[in-house]
């Protein structure tokens, strides 16, 4: 596509133009001023192309002869130098229509898909007896062994008989021998109130992770 040289009346800017561009209006990329292309303006401004093609000065080689050297080195030759009649042309690239903007899709509150309702708080106050229940019954049967042995051992130190000593004795080893039961007989227990409260957490660690997801969903579609 042929472009066509404008110069604008204000800043004498001169400036390349599309075709495409004859009998629109566009503002001056320099001043900003208004300017307008007749139906006309294509012969004109290829005459104009045609004189300034014409009036450029044609350049001239530089003179054949020897430069003045100094010492072994000699100093470059001069391209000559012609006068200005005139400011350089200041030349813009053409116009580029802008695109028209995409419309983008709304989303409104009302466009958003109902999300299912997360259960309300509920309270377990049955659960969270039944776990402390659970943990104190550990921790009495684990202090009554621990009470047991300790009687048992001053018992057979303060006996008497050698008859006391051997009861006092085969009782403290029956205790001694249980004790692995008794120990994991207790964690037993509290492991199951542990799980009260777990029960308990992990509803309220669910109705929070909802909480989260409901929330990340609202401003998806608000955006």
């Amino acid at each position: 596509m042929s472009r066509l040289l404008v110069q604008c009346p204000n800043c004498q800017a001169r400036i390349k133009v599309s075709e495409r561009l004859i009998g629109k209006t566009k503002p001056c990329p320099r001043c900003q001023t208004v300017l307008q292309f007749p139906a006309d303006m294509a012969a004109v401004s290829r005459s104009e192309l045609s004189e300034d093609a014409g009036t450029t000065p044609p350049v001239e080689a530089p003179p054949a002869g020897p430069s003045k050297a100094v010492g072994n080195y000699a100093s470059p030759p001069v391209a000559p130098s012609y006068p200005s009649s005139s400011e350089p042309a200041f030349v813009e690239p053409e116009w580029i229509e802008e695109p028209l903007p995409v419309p983008q899709a709304e989303y409104s509150a009302k466009a958003m898909p109902s999300l299912p309702r997360l259960p309300t708080k509920r309270k377990y106050p049955v659960l969270v007896i039944m776990g402390y229940c659970f943990k104190v019954l550990a921790c009495i049967i684990l202090g009554l062994f621990i009470l047991a042995l300790f009687f048992g051992f001053i018992k057979y130190i303060i006996a008497d008989n050698p008859l006391e000593s051997a009861m006092v004795w085969a009782w403290l080893r029956v205790m001694l021998i249980s004790t692995p039961i008794a120990v994991f007989v207790c964690m037993l227990i509290w492991t199951v109130g542990e799980l009260m409260f777990m029960i308990i957490h992990f509803e309220e660690n669910v109705r929070a992770i909802g909480i989260g997801v409901l929330e990340l969903c609202k401003k998806y579609y608000s955006n």
